[in-house]
């Protein structure tokens, strides 16, 4: 009983860490988009043309990313803790 609590704690903690990052992610992109829009930079007839290897590598990026991330918070997370509340 104890161990599948554990392993769905560990997922529970893993879906919230990948939230939290694309929610980062996600706010930085409407700000950006924000001032552009308010610059008069994007018109609303605008035309994109998304190129398979640029939408490749920015895809693997955010994977690369996302790796990095869950695998280095929870240990970061502990190290800080330990430090600011070892007295």
């Amino acid at each position: 009983m104890i161990k599948l609590d554990n392993e769905k704690n560990k997922k529970s903690k893993l879906l919230l860490e990948v939230f939290d990052a694309l929610f980062i992610m996600i706010i930085c992109f409407a700000t950006l988009l924000t001032a552009m829009i308010m610059k008069g930079s994007i018109v609303a007839t605008s035309v994109y043309i998304v190129h398979i290897t640029t939408l490749t590598i920015t895809v693997l990026g955010l994977g690369v990313y996302l790796f990095f991330i869950l695998r280095r918070s929870e240990k970061e997370l502990k190290i800080l803790v330990k430090e600011i509340y070892s007295n």
